[in-house]
C-alpha cells in the first residue's frame, strides 16, 4: 500500500504539475499578446502625436494666412477710400471747370456780341463820312462802295467811296 500511495502521489504531482504547465504556457501566450498589444497602441500614440502635431502645425499656418488676409483686406479697404476721395475731388474739379467754362463761354458770347456791334457801328459811322479813312477788316458793311488802297509800309487801307 505503500506503493499505491506512492503512485497516487506522484500521479497526483505530475497531475498537479501537468496542470500548472498548461496553466503557465496559457498564462504566458496571454502575457505575449498583452505585450503585442501595448507595442502596437504605443505605435498608434506615436502616431496620433505626429498627426496631432502635424494638426497644430497646419493650424497655427492657417491662421497666419488668415490673418495675412485680413490685413491685405483692410489695405485694400483703405486702398478704396483714398480712391474714393480723389473721385470725390476729381469731381469737385469737374463741376468748379464745368462752371467756369460756362461763365467764359457766356463772357465770351457777350463780347462777341459787343465787339460786333461796336464794329459794325464803328464801320457803318466811318461809311458815312465821305473823307475819312480806316485800317482793318470791312465785315459788316457793303464792299461796293469801298476802294483799296496801300500805304508806304505796305498796310491796306480801305477809303469810303466809289471802287476804282
Amino acid at each position: 500500500m505503500r506503493y499505491f500511495w506512492l503512485v497516487i502521489f506522484v500521479l497526483s504531482v505530475g497531475s498537479v504539475s501537468a496542470q500548472n504547465s498548461a496553466r503557465v504556457r496559457e498564462l504566458e501566450k496571454q502575457r505575449k499578446a498583452a505585450l503585442a498589444e501595448i507595442e502596437m497602441t504605443s505605435q498608434l500614440l506615436d502616431e496620433t502625436r505626429q498627426t496631432a502635431r502635424n494638426s497644430l502645425n497646419r493650424l497655427n499656418l492657417l491662421s497666419k494666412q488668415i490673418l495675412s488676409r485680413k490685413q491685405v483686406i483692410s489695405l485694400l479697404n483703405q486702398e478704396i477710400g483714398e480712391i474714393d476721395k480723389q473721385i470725390a475731388a476729381s469731381r469737385r474739379n469737374i463741376s468748379q471747370l464745368e462752371k467756369e467754362l460756362g461763365n467764359k463761354r457766356q463772357n465770351y458770347g457777350k463780347s462777341v456780341q459787343r465787339k460786333s456791334k461796336h464794329r459794325e457801328s464803328f464801320f457803318i459811322g466811318m461809311y458815312y463820312r465821305p473823307h475819312s479813312c480806316f485800317i482793318g477788316k470791312t465785315s459788316g458793311i457793303s464792299r461796293g462802295n469801298v476802294r483799296k488802297s496801300k500805304t508806304k509800309t505796305g498796310q491796306r487801307i480801305f477809303v469810303p467811296g466809289n471802287r476804282s
